[in-house]
């Protein structure tokens, strides 16, 4: 197990401070909605120093903005489907649904996740 590096003062205030830290952090928000009643994220679970989209998991996590409930749903990705990236798709009507842009064989694909 790799420790965290010493922190270098050399570093603060400049978007480098954060290098040598990426690779022990492995969960990061890639997009956030809100309605009047909750909070929508597209949570990734990869390596941030690794993007390979293929390989990361993601989950979608709606916030209820009033009692603070937490709900958690993984986003699958079919057996001979290749993800290419995920989004959040906003119907103005206070509904926001996880979508898949994919490739299975030849063919491109949208799938939205009816949650």
């Amino acid at each position: 197990m790799e420790k965290f590096p010493p922190i270098d003062t050399t570093y603060f205030y400049t978007y480098e401070c954060v290098e040598p830290y990426n690779k022990f952090f492995y969960r990061t928000i890639e997009e956030i909605k809100m309605t009047s009643t909750s909070i929508y994220c597209l949570l990734r679970y990869g390596l941030k120093s690794d993007p390979d989209v293929v390989k990361d998991e993601y989950t979608f996590v709606t916030i209820n903005r009033k009692g603070g409930t937490v709900e958690e749903f993984s986003i699958p990705c079919e057996s001979g489907m290749t993800p290419i990236g995920y989004g959040l798709k906003d119907d103005m009507q206070e509904k926001i649904q996880p979508f898949l842009f994919f490739k299975k064989k030849a063919h491109y694909g949208v799938r939205v996740f009816g949650l």
